[in-house]
């Protein structure tokens, strides 16, 4: 069940196995195998077997996306001497072969926390691991895969005509407490000389109907010798569409490709597409198996847009839960405008919300982390967000979720509605909920103060939030603001059961409707409504859709008595005259457009014409509410005031 970054490279390596020479190809599903060896100064025996939640430890969380075994070498969780932890393969003879290529799927990371010392080689030897010669030096991954597993190949032809070769990979902690060095489904072979094929496809699966698309993908190149030119078709069902294209693609390297001639998709169907090269710089191909790849493209009348729904678990009592504010806001300051939603659950402080943070708690292994998606659990470190993000971006939707909410200025309440539009038909176990966030949220209290394992760090966090590093420990609550605060989740953390039908069709317009009232503590400005589409039988997030636009009105009640307000416009002053029939109590108070209060006034108990003169000096230009109240019977009265 080897599923990783290499399965179509591996798909395409065993494809020519009768043309190709393997020498040597494990995927450690049994364990280290008892022909390989190792060297190692560690307490914890150097290179393990195992799987994520075996190998991976607190500050080295591996991603979860590979659920079988691999090996690794995990210096953060032994903090022990890992200078010289080599895993060396057993000997292989290279004699009669030119070209010799390495390929495997890893995870290394240098220290994000400054000052990191490890290093990860590849190394042969042919004196039977006397001494050992480098090949290759692996560099720091991109911090957007940190902790992901990626793919390495690596040319060995350094070792092509020898025998007895025995080849290591060794990691190096240069005594430092670091992270770790993982391995997985490794293969050495010696490829043909010409061997181009269909990598990836990277056009969209679903597009409108009536549109144009794009064919692109990867190319790649599994041959001895670099492709400069290559043919390059497609085929929609109304025959081939080919074109020569040049490129520059070095062994086991590949090149995005894009062919000049879109694919018209006129109708609201399924499209079978089938991409393929062939004719390497004008040589045949000695391996046609990885030379085409066949996908659908469905045309639909809407696509949907997609949103990444991002949560993360944290407390003030946390030390680390800095690092989870700090990638949270980087995560809302690079794609909050319209493709990530993020949330912030706090545990174990004023901020608590305790309905949601007993439900987040049981899905996650410590603080901070969290979900994106809700894709991996027991969750994801809040630094490997961006990875998960890069990868649910790219997921279609089944429907577009739009969030409309109004606020009530006279009762408090914000009423939503959550709306899901369907693009295909879907029959699952879908739901939809509502989940309310406030930024900037502040208070009082040694419960607000954070805990901050990060002062007086070198650099440790992306700084897209506060700079940790100078801040004390504990930093006052004085001096923060705690964004994406989660203060409410309606329908449970999986979604409302029957908030959407168990079969829908496409074009089928369903919504949700819900309420939330606003505390008093709470600023309206900085309330978010995020609105989500579950499908509980997965646990995963489809797709999310957020507003932090409200209309605000405020709520009349018919009474037996007038009200007037006038002149309207006006710059100065407002009468507002109220005629009452019979003796009542009465008060008076003047709401922005907003619902803020700007003033208010009780007159007791009166009847008749009554004239009340308001002071617009101090207003500023805008639209505001007349609220007259008189034994609990509300009328509202707009009035609006230039300058």
């Amino acid at each position: 069940m080897k599923k990783k970054i290499l399965l179509a490279i591996i798909l395409i390596i065993s494809g020519a196995a009768g043309a190709q020479t393997i020498h040597l190809s494990e995927d450690f599903e049994s364990g280290i195998p008892g022909s390989w060896t190792q060297t190692t100064l560690a307490t914890d025996g150097g290179w393990i077997a195992g799987t994520t939640g075996i190998l991976s430890s607190q500050f080295w969380p591996l991603n979860p996306s590979n659920t079988s075994n691999f090996v690794a070498t995990n210096d953060d969780d032994c903090n022990c001497d890992k200078s010289m932890d080599r895993l060396i393969t057993p000997a292989m003879d290279f004699t009669g072969q030119s070209n010799v290529f390495l390929v495997f799927d890893l995870v290394f990371d240098l220290s994000s926390y400054g000052g990191a010392t490890e290093t990860a080689t590849i190394e042969y030897s042919i004196d039977g691991g006397t001494s050992w010669n480098v090949i290759h030096t692996i560099s720091d991954l991109d911090p957007a895969t940190q902790f992901t597993w990626v793919n390495e190949s690596v040319d060995i032809s350094a070792v092509a005509g020898m025998s007895n070769v025995l080849i290591a990979f060794h990691f190096n902690d240069d005594g430092g407490w670091l992270y770790g060095f993982a391995l997985d489904n490794m293969q050495i072979y010696s490829p043909l000389d010409w061997d181009g094929g269909i990598a990836s496809i990277t056009t969209p699966t679903i597009a409108t109907a009536g549109s144009t698309i794009d064919i692109s993908g990867e190319i790649l190149n599994q041959g001895a010798n670099t492709i400069t030119s290559i043919d390059l078709t497609y085929n929609a069902g109304a025959g081939d569409v080919t074109e020569n294209i040049s490129v520059n693609i070095l062994p086991f390297g590949t090149e995005s490709f894009t062919h000049t001639t879109p694919l018209n998709l006129p109708t609201v169907q399924t499209y079978t597409i089938t991409v393929s090269v062939t004719n390497p710089n004008g040589n045949v191909d000695g391996n046609t198996a990885n030379n085409s790849q066949t996908f659908d493209v469905a045309a639909l009348t809407i696509v949907p847009t997609k949103m990444v729904f991002g949560e993360v678990a944290c407390g003030t009592w946390n030390q680390f839960n800095p690092r989870g504010a700090d990638f949270m806001d980087y995560m809302d300051v690079t794609y909050g405008t319209d493709s990530w939603a993020g949330v912030s659950v706090h545990n174990g402080d004023p901020m608590t919300n305790t309905i949601y943070d007993a439900q987040m708690a049981g899905t996650i292994a410590g603080y901070p982390s969290g979900h994106v998606d809700r894709m991996a659990q027991p969750g994801i470190d809040p630094s490997n967000f961006e990875a998960a993000y890069n990868v649910q971006i790219t997921e279609i939707p089944p429907a577009d979720i739009d969030v409309d909410a109004s606020y009530n200025a006279g009762t408090g309440v914000l009423d939503i509605t959550i709306t899901a539009t369907f693009a295909y038909a879907v029959s699952s176990d879908l739901r939809l909920n509502a989940i309310i966030t406030e930024d900037h949220v502040t208070g009082t209290g040694t419960g607000w103060d954070q805990v901050n394992f990060y002062s007086g760090q070198v650099d440790p966090l992306p700084g897209f939030g506060l700079d940790w590093d100078v801040l004390p420990n504990p930093v006052p609550a004085a001096d923060l603001e705690y964004n994406h605060v989660a203060r409410e989740i309606t329908g449970g953390f999986y979604g409302v059961i029957g908030s959407v039908p168990g079969s829908v069709i496409a074009g089928q317009v369903v919504t949700y409707s819900t309420s939330y009232i606003v505390p008093s503590d709470q600023n309206l400005d900085n309330i978010e409504v995020i609105g989500l589409l579950h499908d509980a039988t997965s646990s995963r997030v489809l797709n999310a859709g957020k507003s932090n636009e409200f209309f605000v009105g405020v709520e009349t009640v018919e009474a037996a008595f007038g009200v007037e307000v006038f002149p309207n416009p006006s710059s100065d002053f407002v009468n507002v005259r109220v005629e009452l029939p019979e003796a009542g109590n009465l008060s008076i108070e003047v709401l922005n457009v907003l619902g803020q209060p700007v003033s208010f006034e009780s007159f007791g108990t009166t009847s008749g014409s009554q004239y009340v003169v308001l002071d617009l000096t101090n207003y500023k230009p805008g639209v505001y509410h007349a609220v007259v109240v008189v034994d609990g019977f509300r009328v509202v009265k707009s009035f609006n005031v230039i300058k």
